[in-house]
């Protein structure tokens, strides 16, 4: 438990204090109905001015953590052992989280897990989530008018890179959180990721062990950077195990099932000569028109082509049996930032403020992969 000031931190001196006192709470230093000292002596013990100290006890009293009784004083409310027992986590989300444009599918699949993974975890570590939508603003005056209307949590999980100046706010009170992401970490204090570069080595790995020597690729028509890396990677780790993509078989698609079939079937040949072994997709709804175009042309997954992809266990799990993908830990993402934020919010010792988790493999029920684990066996 942090107990000293530091006056060389940017986190106002009101904040630290507040946040030194309710470790007192916490600790039993300080129980429920004791009267605490007055401005005069928290001031002197902790070094600070009686201005802070008036301005630290206003702070706890918003937040139900004391109350003033006239001509009595100042006591630890009865309800602070409950509110400190029991964390108040906020989990923000701005409206363009809940948008069409964001909860397409792949999205929504993600989302959910995560959430699951945020609730279970909240209930593991005795938590209270709030789920609160608020506005994006930049500007610092609206956010804080904002926050008021959710004072008295703990701490906080942010998806993604939402809601920056709120961010920005949180690091300047010394207010604990921790971003659920898989894009760009920097300028982040806190976060949990999955180690997306080596999901992908180790997925492009497995395809040459299968003995694949012939891959073509369904890929997201929309330009992103991450997206572009992702696949580059793929590619070159090929290239290095001789696996060959084959450019006459790259089809570009939007990341919308019922899209992504309509131009599949139109781009796709009726008679598919020399079609490679595998189609690596890069979406999640992409393997669901493969499918369907494969059907059309009487072909078989599984055992006339492979597939692989990446993405949640709620996109593919018992939809697509033969399909082997890349997992990625969205539901244990969410539950080890509950994790991170219990040893913050306690001023426990942690390692490092961040996490990386890893994505597993989960092997489609094909002919190629049965051949491996008979291979094996002998």
């Amino acid at each position: 438990m942090i107990s000293t000031i530091n006056k060389n931190d940017r986190i106002p001196l009101c904040i630290q204090l507040k946040n030194i006192l309710i470790g007192e709470i916490r600790e039993g230093n300080l129980k429920e109905n004791e009267r605490i000292p007055g401005e005069r002596v928290i001031a002197e013990k902790y070094g600070v001015s009686r201005g802070t100290a008036v301005e630290t006890l206003k702070l706890l009293e918003e937040e139900g953590y004391i109350e003033r009784i006239a001509t009595k004083g100042t006591f630890v409310s009865e309800s602070a052992g409950a509110q400190i027992s029991t964390p108040k986590i906020l989990l923000p989300f701005p409206e363009k989280s809940i948008s069409p444009e964001h909860l397409n599918y792949a999205n929504w699949c993600a989302d959910s897990e995560t959430h699951q993974g945020i609730i279970d975890g909240a209930r593991e570590y005795g938590m209270q989530i709030n789920f609160r939508y608020f506005e994006d603003l930049q500007d610092r005056a609206q956010v804080n008018r904002q926050l008021k209307g959710a004072k008295g949590f703990d701490g906080a999980v942010f998806l993604s890179s939402q809601l920056p100046m709120m961010r920005k706010i949180f690091d300047d009170e010394g207010i604990p959180y921790t971003v659920l992401t898989s894009r760009d970490n920097e300028g982040i204090s806190s976060y949990v990721d999955y180690s997306r570069a080596e999901g992908i080595r180790r997925l492009a790995e497995y395809v040459a062990s299968r003995g694949f020597r012939n891959v073509g690729l369904l890929r997201y028509c929309g330009i992103q950077k991450d997206n572009k890396e992702k696949i580059d990677l793929f590619v070159n780790i090929l290239a290095q195990k001789n696996v060959k993509v084959s450019t006459e078989w790259i089809f570009y698609l939007e990341d919308d099932k019922a899209l992504a079939c309509e131009k599949l079937k139109k781009e796709f040949p009726a008679r598919p000569e020399g079609i490679p072994e595998l189609f690596f997709c890069e979406s999640v709804t992409h393997p669901f028109a493969l499918y369907r175009v494969m059907a059309d042309r009487g072909l078989r997954i599984g055992t006339d082509v492979a597939v692989v992809s990446h993405g949640s266990r709620t996109a593919f799990d018992g939809m697509i049996p033969s399909l082997t993908y890349l997992r990625i830990p969205y539901f244990e993402m969410g539950k080890e930032a509950c994790r991170l934020l219990d040893r913050k919010i306690k001023g426990l010792p942690l390692e490092k403020s961040y996490s990386f988790l890893e994505a597993e493999i989960v092997e489609g029920e094909s002919t190629w992969n049965k051949a491996q684990a008979g291979n094996k066996r002998r």
